[in-house]
């Protein structure tokens, strides 16, 4: 199950050691974003993101 708006660690694989975050955005984008961060606390953090058609993809990825 997708949880969104919940800040995750990211424990393995390229993104390890990277915050992220599921975010619905289906009124918008007709989809879904995964936000990454190295600290969601501050707003100059490195980070990025990638947009997903449908919550299974998200699922696939995280």
């Amino acid at each position: 199950m997708l949880n969104l708006n919940v800040i995750g660690l990211v424990q393995t694989g390229d993104m390890k050691g990277y915050y992220v975050k599921p975010v619905q955005d289906t009124d918008g984008t007709g989809g879904y974003y995964l936000f990454f961060s190295k600290d969601f606390s501050i707003k100059q953090a490195e980070g990025f993101d990638e947009w997903y058609l449908n919550s299974e993809d998200i699922s696939k990825r995280i």
